[in-house]
């Protein structure tokens, strides 16, 4: 019970600081894009197909969930250090 207790308590305060994070009316985020954030606001920024391994998604939800993340400014894309394919998310 307190292991659920802690996980609600996480869930809410994550939610909280995207609301506070963002500018104007946010729409509703669908599960996986939830999760997404979150799991990016945990570990840091990442490519799409390596997000996709670790959260056991498809690549290409990956890719519509980020890229909507994205439009709504709760992501930006980025280079990535090791090769330079703007292909990271964080």
């Amino acid at each position: 019970m307190v292991r659920i207790e802690r996980e609600l308590t996480h869930l809410v305060r994550r939610a909280q600081r995207v609301q506070l994070h963002t500018d104007g009316p946010v729409e509703p985020l669908e599960r996986s894009a939830y999760t997404i954030l979150g799991f990016l606001n945990d570990e840091g920024p990442m490519r799409n197909g390596a997000l996709a391994a670790r959260l056991y998604l498809d690549a290409s939800t990956v890719s519509r969930h980020v890229a909507s993340l994205q439009q709504a400014g709760l992501v930006t894309r980025e280079a990535d250090p090791e090769d330079g394919r703007p292909a990271g998310c964080g």
